[in-house]
């Protein structure tokens, strides 16, 4: 909690230093006042909720701080212009409120749409993120209520005459400032759009051939695709499962075996300053030995070698050891993102025969794929039983299988003799086999059954045979289920290896074993139910945000070139998983689906300028756009900019405790900024061209020419 907190108060201080640059700096302060009043308002309705504070919710807060501070920004600047036009300041109030408050509103609407989905997520990420959502949510309403009512009320009582010596130094530094960023866009933004506008079509061309690019090195898996983002380990283990009727000295062999081991590595690799200590659990179930050893690693943070590396020293120096059913080495976390089986299958089948032999074929399988290690498998045939069936010579005799069964019952569990007094307890007698007469089948071959008045070998009266019988089984809609699981390395390979055994091993399996049925569980599964979750809930956010635009710009067309944008957030995403090393996840995807809500507003704002450019100013469709990225530049620059140093402290954030949810930051963050780089050079490009596709089906086309020199 304490660490979302700095990250939170990082946040804020980066979004007022961003601020300070652009805005008057007691502008700047009441704009980011705003974001403590939202976040105290929402407090108000959360309980109600019933939403905690907790690590989940912080990261909902961070998530937010960026975004609605972006309202207050087009609000309270709009009604600071006023002023500065010499408009009486209440007055300036109510019209630079009167003039945003549609767009505005719309513009917190779309936020909103785009967070909904995360409410929708099925399973175990449905209900660890669907308080995400909710808080957003609330305070961007919130918010909305402090960009509109409070902060013009606020600004109605700032003063122009003698301003202190820090404002007059803040103004000086923001004039230098502006000065520079005025000269960057007269003399560069301006030159290069005027050039991208005459070869409109070659850059939209670029710009398709640049997301397809994106999408396809996404879809050809070569930056992998997890669950959840994996957390850094706190321990590795060491589990094997040796076969029914081993010994226990071999049993302790192995765990000794296992114990040396991990010993050795700890001692070649920095002793106590990678390792706390080794721990090791042999565990005797129904014949059935389970040995546990783990090593428990210093802290991520203060190790420089990861637990994925030290479970492969492990394999490793372990090496192959005969006798054992299977042995694995993982590396174990907890909560969100722990570490599990790369890959999980479950099979069922009514025979038991045939499920184990399609299980151990599924097992040969999937050593034969690379990057498969410590395969499991859990059919088992279970502790070893004697089986007596009565024979016709004992049902002669007068004996049947409930009198047998009671006499050997008796001889080997015992049979109360006395009761004696020892102290103040009593004390009971049993009367049994020694051990050395009921160790092999010839001893109880050889057991003394009454039959009347005389005694005769059990052999005699009944058959024994061995069999065995499983001290567990799992069904599943009447069918014994079994789970094999296998890790791989790297673990981002795990969609790929998943995507192989669907379309080509479960199929042969399949052919191979009438009636078997079988399926991915646990990752997977989850997976595939929060991927058709977002592509669903994904279609249904772009027809929401469509009808959103459609009504105020009322056209069918227009809301077309800025949802254009979205797919472009992609990208950034992509570009900040690869450059900080991340793995893409569906918390990643999260991250790009909420990222579709805040990214439509640049475009919204670019658009909705040239638009009144040309009904206004009577301008060119080029005029107009040149015009409109000379304006709409700064506080585009601004907006992201806040949004970004809002995320950046989560998104730099090192420690193990906040890396699950670090992937959602940097889809948000990085994605922005790509999208608003593409917002600034494509979106003009991409409205001039829709202009002319227009002007081919009205007869209306239109002709500018585009000066290359300003």
């Amino acid at each position: 909690m304490a660490l979302l907190l700095k990250n939170a108060f990082s946040g804020l201080v980066l979004v007022l230093v961003v601020l300070a640059l652009f805005l008057d700096l007691r502008l700047a302060f009441w704009v980011t006042m705003g974001i403590p009043t939202a976040f105290l308002g929402s407090l108000i309705f959360l309980p109600a909720m019933d939403v905690s504070i907790n690590m989940i919710s912080m990261f909902a807060f961070i998530i937010a701080l960026g975004i609605v501070v972006d309202d207050a920004i087009i609000a309270g600047e709009n009604v600071y212009d006023h002023m500065n036009q010499g408009m009486p300041f209440a007055q300036a109030a109510i019209i630079g409120v009167k003039d945003i408050a549609v767009p505005l509103t719309f513009s917190i609407l779309t936020n909103i749409v785009a967070f909904i989905p995360i409410w929708f997520l099925p399973g175990t990420m449905g209900m660890m993120f669907q308080v995400i959502p909710l808080v957003v949510i609330t305070v961007f309403a919130i918010s909305w209520i402090e960009a509109l009512f409070i902060l013009p009320a606020h600004l109605v009582h700032l003063k122009n005459d003698n301003p202190a010596l820090i404002l007059r130094f803040a103004t000086a530094l923001q004039a230098l400032f502006n000065r520079g960023l005025n000269r960057l866009i007269v003399h560069f933004y301006k030159p290069v759009m005027r050039v991208l506008l005459e070869f409109r079509y070659l850059v939209v061309a670029l710009g398709i051939a640049m997301l397809m690019t994106s999408i396809s090195y996404i879809a050809g898996g070569h930056m992998g695709f997890t669950t959840m983002p994996k957390v850094e380990a706190e321990f590795s283990v060491g589990r094997a499962t040796l076969p029914v009727g081993t010994s226990l000295e071999d049993a302790t062999a192995i765990r000794h075996r296992l114990e040396r081991s991990a010993q050795k590595v700890m001692d070649e690799n920095g002793g106590k300053a990678l390792v706390k200590g080794i721990s090791s659990i042999q565990r005797n179930l129904d014949g059935e030995f389970i040995i546990i050893v783990r090593m428990f690693l210093q802290p991520s943070e203060v190790r420089t070698m990861s637990t994925k590396e030290v479970s492969r020293l492990w394999r490793d120096a372990t090496g192959n050891i005969p006798g054992v059913e299977g042995i694995r080495f993982s590396s174990a976390g907890s909560g969100p993102g722990s570490d599990v089986a790369g890959v999980t299958i479950e099979m069922r089948h009514h025979d038991n025969n045939m499920l184990e032999k399609a299980s151990n074929e599924l097992a040969m399988m999937l050593a034969g794929y690379a990057g498969v290690i410590d395969i499991e498998n859990t059919f088992s045939s279970g502790s070893s039983k004697l089986n007596l069936k009565l024979l016709p010579a004992g049902q002669s005799l007068g004996l049947n299988e409930k009198e047998l069964a009671k006499q050997v019952r008796s001889a080997f569990n015992g049979v109360r003799s006395i009761r004696q007094q020892r102290g103040s307890e009593e004390v009971d007698i049993k009367v049994m086999l020694p051990d050395y007469q009921r160790a092999s089948e010839f001893d109880l071959e050889q057991l003394p059954v009454r039959v009347g008045n005389d005694y005769v070998p059990l052999g005699q009266v009944a058959s024994i045979t061995r069999d065995y019988s499983a001290s567990v089984i799992q069904r599943r809609e009447g069918r014994r289920r079994v789970i094999v699981s296998a890790d791989i390395t790297p673990s981002s390979e795990a969609m790929t290896l998943s995507q192989t055994l669907s379309e080509e091993t479960f199929p042969i399996l399949k052919q191979s074993y009438p009636g078997l049925d079988i399926g991915f569980r646990g990752d997977q599964m989850e997976q595939k139910e929060s991927m058709d979750s977002l592509f669903i809930n994904g279609i249904m956010v772009m027809l929401a945000l469509y009808c959103l635009l459609a009504i105020p710009f009322r056209s069918y067309s227009q809301p077309f070139i800025i949802m254009a944008i979205i797919p472009f957030g992609l990208i950034g995403s992509v570009l900040g998983h690869v450059a900080l090393g991340y793995t893409m996840s569906v918390v990643s995807l999260l991250g790009v689906l909420a990222l579709s809500g805040v990214v439509i507003n640049d475009s919204l704002i670019l658009v909705t300028e040239a638009n009144e450019r040309r009904e206004k100013d009577g301008l060119g469709v080029h005029d107009a756009l040149l015009e409109a990225c000379h304006r709409r530049f700064r506080p585009i620059i601004l907006t992201t900019l806040t949004t970004f140093g809002g995320l950046s402290p989560m998104i730099l954030e090192t420690s193990n405790q906040a890396r699950f949810m670090i992937p959602m930051a940097i889809s948000l963050g990085f994605g922005i900024l790509f999208a608003t780089f593409i917002t600034l050079l494509l979106l003009p490009c991409m409205y001039s061209v829709l202009e002319d596709i227009k002007g081919v089906f009205t007869n209306t086309a239109y002709e500018v020419e585009v000066p290359l020199k300003s």
